[in-house]
C-alpha cells in the first residue's frame, strides 16, 4: 500500500469514527447517516484499489445498510435511493473483481431495479439515468461470455439512457465518456465469432470517435478520453480487418498506438509491443511474406485497451 492509500484510509477511518459519534448522540439526523455512508463507500473504493476486496465488501455492506435505512425513513428524497443504487453497483464491481460472478450479477440487478424506478418517477434527474447505464454496461460485460444476446440488450439499454441524458444536458463530459464506453464494448462484442456484426461494429466505433474527439480538442491530454479513443480506433481496425479491408485497418491500429504515446506509456508498454507485432504481421501477410496471423494477439491487445479505457489510462 502506498503512502497516499495509507493516508486516504486513515482519513476515511477517522471520518467514520467522527460521524458514528455524531449519530450516537443524534440518531435521527439523516445528514449524519448519509455522510457516514459516503465515508464507507469512499473507504471501499480505497480498499478495492489496494486489492483488499474483503474489506471493500465490508465497507459496501455498511454503506448499503445505512442507505436502506435512509430510504425507508425518507421515501420522498430520491438522492438516497440514487446513492443506494450506486452502492449496489460498487458492490457488484467488487464482487466481479473477486470473480464472484453470481453475487456480482445480483448486485447489478439490484442497482438496475432501483435506478429504473428512479428514472420512471423522476425523469428530470440525470444521475439515476447515468448510474442505470453504468449498471447495464457492467452486467452486459458479465453476460457477454455466456449470453451474447442478453449482453447486447443491456448495451442497447445503457446507450439509450445516456443518449437521453445528453439530450437533456449541455457539455456533460461524464455522460459523454460513459456513452462512449458501451458503444466500444458493444463494438468489440460485435467482432466476436458468436456475433459477427462487423458493419454495426464500425458504426459503434464511429459514434465513439465522434463523442470523444471534441473532448480531446478541448484538452488533448485528457487521459480517459485518450484511452477510450485509442480503443475506438483499435476495435474499428479489428472490424475492418475482419472485413478484409486491410489498407483501412492498419492506419486505425497505428492511430490507436499513437494515442497511447503519452508520458504514461511505460504502463502499457506490453500493449504497444503486441500492437507493433500485430501490425508487422499484417504488413508481412499483405506482402505475402508472413504466415497466418495469430488471432490471440487481437484478443490480448483489445483486453488491454479495454482495461486502460475503464481506468482512465492509469492502468
Amino acid at each position: 500500500i502506498t503512502k497516499n492509500f495509507t493516508e486516504s484510509l486513515a482519513a476515511y477511518q477517522q471520518a467514520i469514527g467522527l460521524w458514528q459519534k455524531l449519530i450516537d448522540g443524534n440518531p435521527k439526523v439523516a445528514t449524519f447517516q448519509s455522510s457516514l455512508a459516503l465515508a464507507y463507500n469512499n473507504q471501499g473504493n480505497v480498499y478495492r484499489d489496494t486489492g483488499d476486496l474483503a474489506e471493500a465488501l465490508k465497507s459496501r455492506q455498511e454503506a448499503i445498510k445505512l442507505y436502506e435505512r435512509l430510504t425507508k425513513e425518507n421515501p420522498s428524497i430520491p438522492g438516497y435511493l440514487t446513492e443506494l443504487a450506486s452502492s449496489y453497483h460498487n458492490l457488484g464491481v467488487d464482487q466481479l473483481q473477486k470473480e464472484s460472478r453470481e453475487d456480482a450479477r445480483a448486485a447489478f440487478d439490484q442497482s438496475i431495479e432501483i435506478c429504473e424506478r428512479l428514472v420512471r418517477d423522476y425523469p428530470a434527474l440525470t444521475q439515476p439515468a447515468v448510474q442505470l447505464a453504468a449498471s447495464y454496461s457492467n452486467r452486459a460485460m458479465l453476460l457477454q461470455r455466456e449470453d451474447a444476446a442478453r449482453a447486447m440488450e443491456d448495451f442497447d439499454r445503457a446507450i439509450a439512457n445516456l443518449d437521453a441524458v445528453l439530450r437533456q444536458t449541455v457539455a456533460h463530459t461524464e455522460a459523454t465518456l460513459r456513452l462512449a464506453r458501451p458503444h466500444l464494448d458493444r463494438a468489440a462484442l460485435r467482432t466476436q465469432p458468436s456475433v459477427l456484426q462487423r458493419e454495426a461494429s464500425l458504426q459503434d466505433c464511429q459514434r465513439a470517435i465522434e463523442l470523444l474527439t471534441p473532448i480531446l480538442e478541448g484538452d488533448e491530454t485528457y487521459p480517459e478520453a485518450r484511452a477510450l479513443l485509442a480503443r475506438a480506433y483499435f476495435v474499428r481496425g479489428t472490424a475492418l480487418d475482419q472485413l478484409e479491408r486491410y489498407d483501412d485497418a492498419l492506419p486505425d491500429w497505428q492511430q490507436a498506438l499513437e494515442l497511447h504515446a503519452t508520458p504514461d506509456r511505460a504502463k502499457i508498454l506490453s500493449s504497444l509491443e503486441v500492437g507493433s507485432e500485430l501490425i508487422r504481421m499484417r504488413q508481412l501477410r499483405q506482402l505475402g511474406l508472413g504466415h497466418a496471423f495469430d488471432p490471440r494477439l487481437l484478443r490480448i491487445l483489445d483486453a488491454r485497451f479495454e482495461l486502460v479505457g475503464r481506468h482512465g489510462g492509469a492502468a
